[in-house]
């Protein structure tokens, strides 16, 4: 059997030691040498709070019990006056239950981490905020270690996406009354209609930001841009947060049923959600908040209740890289707006040359802009 020979040298009692510093030392004390065997692997085994031991003996009971805990066995041979350390055959480890105190990690944070343990057997209490684990020594030190250098303070910031819809026509029709006016809102009304496809425009707190909420709350108040939406989400680093502003809105399905020489058609009311979807995956580093950012946002275009509501989808999809206590906005995405309204009177609707009288309709179009406006708030 390969060896390899540890070389004594003198150490002091610890407080704690490595494998390599703990096998010295009881070395040194027992006046005696002791090999490893090659296939010892498990160095990384770590003895902490050694007792300041006089007798020999005695730390060396220590160190036989830390070997079995580790699945390793210390034996002397009595021939050649030293000894050697092996792995035990046919060995099974013997678990006990650990536990640890959880200080900031979730349940779902808890179960991601731990399935690198397939086989663990484990349950969170909530109540106590404490894990309770059944392992062997050896792998409750790699969990414990997995956990404490997991359950850090998570950082966070909130940020504001507003989503705004200006009516191009009317924007432009309205740019010379903000001349006349005096008002230097010129710059601010060409970002959110004349900039090109997916054009980023930074707006400093500091800055430009003042003027530029005074700019919209004219256009809300002309009825030229519509605020959408504007939720504030408190971002977690790198957890998913998802926001939705969304209308059931029902519509007929119909389906033809043959039975033989009969056609039936069957009706059945459908359900669609209808509004806007924000999706954001967030990292948080030094002064910046970097941003994976979906938005879904659909419109109905028909409000009649006997037909099939039509919608129209606009999906963005950026990563942005946004600045503490600043904000962003993204524009140049752009729709046509189609919008269908109607109402039949029933029965008299239907009849012809009477219909026109009691069936009314109406469509209108517009070319809107949509903007995106992103804030970092305290």
């Amino acid at each position: 059997m390969k060896k390899i020979l540890l070389l004594l040298s003198f150490f002091s009692f610890l407080k704690s030691a490595d494998f390599y510093e703990f096998t010295n030392l009881v070395s040194h004390e027992l006046g005696q040498n002791i090999y490893l065997d090659k296939a010892v692997n498990d160095y990384d085994l770590n003895v902490e709070f050694l007792p300041n031991i006089a007798k020999p003996k005695e730390l060396l009971k220590v160190y036989r019990k830390v070997l079995n805990e580790h699945n390793l066995t210390l034996i002397f041979d009595k021939t050649d006056k030293f000894y050697y350390v092996e792995y035990k055959k046919n060995f099974e480890p013997q678990k006990s239950y650990f536990t640890y105190k959880v200080q900031n990690l979730l349940s779902k944070d808890i179960a991601d981490l731990l399935t690198i343990f397939p086989n663990l057997e484990y349950k969170f209490l909530m109540q106590s905020d404490t894990i309770v684990f059944n392992a062997t020594t050896k792998e409750s030190k790699n969990i414990l270690k997995l956990l404490s250098t997991s359950d850090l303070k998570s950082k966070q910031e909130r940020i504001r996406i507003t989503v705004l819809n200006t009516n191009n026509l009317k924007a432009k029709e309205y740019g010379t009354r903000i001349k006349k006016i005096g008002l230097n809102f010129d710059y601010f009304l060409n970002l959110i209609i004349a900039t090109p496809l997916n054009n980023t425009h930074t707006i400093s707190h500091n800055g430009t930001a003042g003027s530029f909420n005074a700019f919209l709350t004219m256009m809300n108040n002309e009825g030229i841009t519509e605020i959408e939406q504007s939720p504030t989400m408190l971002l977690r680093d790198g957890k998913k947060t998802e926001f939705k502003s969304v209308t059931n809105i029902p519509f007929l399905s119909q389906t033809q049923q043959v039975t033989d020489t009969r056609t039936n058609n069957i009706e059945s009311l459908e359900y669609k959600d209808v509004g806007l979807t924000v999706t954001v995956l967030p990292k948080i580093k030094n002064n910046y908040i970097y941003l994976d950012l979906k938005l879904v946002s659909e419109d109905l275009l028909t409000a009649r209740s006997d037909i099939r509501p039509v919608t129209q989808k606009i999906e963005y999809t950026n990563s942005i890289k946004l600045l503490k206590h600043e904000s962003i906005l993204l524009t140049g995405l752009r729709k046509k707006s189609i919008k269908k309204t109607g109402f039949k009177v029933p029965i008299l609707g239907d009849i012809p040359i009477l219909d026109v009288l009691f069936d009314y309709r109406s469509e209108s179009e517009a070319i809107e802009n949509v903007s995106i406006l992103i804030e970092s708030i305290d």
